[in-house]
C-alpha cells in the first residue's frame, strides 16, 4: 500500500478521494496501482495489525463488504477470477486486499487493462498508475455499484 498516496495508519484514508465506500467497521479504498482494474482494499478503521485479531463483528461486516464490492466489480467488468490478500507487508495495519483477475483484456476510461499473468500465481508485475481522471471513473463507478 506504500503508494502515492502515503501510508493509511490505523484505518485513516490519507486522501478522501481514494474512498470509494465505508461499513461499521471498514473503509473500501481503491489500490493507486490499477495494473488489475478495480484493485482495491478494505481497510480495518481501527488500529489493529493482526487479521487474526479482528471482532466477529468485524469478520462479519468485511465479508459483507467484500462481497458487495465483488458484486459491483462483477456488474462493472466482470472478472474471471478473484485473489484475495491480507498481506501486510508494506502498512502492518489490517487491511484486505480484492484483487480481480481478468482471461482477456478490459476496455474501461480510454484505457486497456490487460492481466497477462492470469492463472498463475499472483504475483506484483509492474505497477499501473493513472491519470487522475482514470482514477475518479474507476471510484465514481464502484460508488455507483455499492
Amino acid at each position: 500500500m506504500a503508494d502515492r498516496r502515503g501510508a493509511a495508519d490505523a484505518g485513516h484514508v490519507p486522501d478522501p478521494r481514494w474512498l470509494i465506500g465505508e461499513s461499521t467497521y471498514w473503509n473500501v479504498v481503491l489500490n493507486a496501482d490499477q495494473a488489475l482494474l478495480g484493485r482495491c482494499y478494505l481497510l480495518l478503521k481501527r488500529p489493529e495489525t493482526d487479521a487474526l485479531a479482528l471482532t466477529p463483528e468485524e469478520q462479519s461486516d468485511m465479508f459483507t463488504l467484500a462481497t458487495r464490492v465483488r458484486k459491483a466489480m462483477q456488474s462493472l467488468w466482470d472478472p474471471d477470477h478473484f485473489n484475495y490478500a491480507f498481506l501486510m507487508n508494506q502498512t502492518p495495519q489490517v487491511h484486505f486486499h480484492l484483487i480481480p483477475r481478468y482471461k482477456q483484456r478490459r476496455e474501461f476510461a480510454s484505457g486497456t487493462f490487460v492481466d497477462p499473468e492470469f492463472g498463475n500465481h499472483y504475483g506484483v508485475g509492474p505497477a499501473r498508475h493513472l491519470d487522475q481522471a482514470a482514477y475518479d471513473a474507476i471510484i465514481a463507478a464502484l460508488r455507483g455499484r455499492l
